[in-house]
């Protein structure tokens, strides 16, 4: 409900576009990856997101 307002594209893949919004519930920049919806994509998706997750939970300060 209007929580992402883009701002920027930041860059463009074979797989998909990732822009730059703000944040509105957590008052931040944020970059959103948008994936083309195609079955084999899914599946690397949810392995990007497995890296991501990992990446987050190792940076306990929050500050890399």
């Amino acid at each position: 409900m209007y929580r992402y307002e883009v701002q920027k594209k930041l860059g463009r893949g074979a797989f998909g576009v990732v822009i730059r919004c703000f944040d509105h519930k957590n008052k931040e920049q944020v970059a959103v990856k948008i994936l083309k919806n195609w079955n084999k994509l899914h599946k690397q998706g949810k392995i990007e997101i497995k890296i991501l997750e990992t990446l987050r939970d190792s940076d306990h300060d929050n500050t890399k």
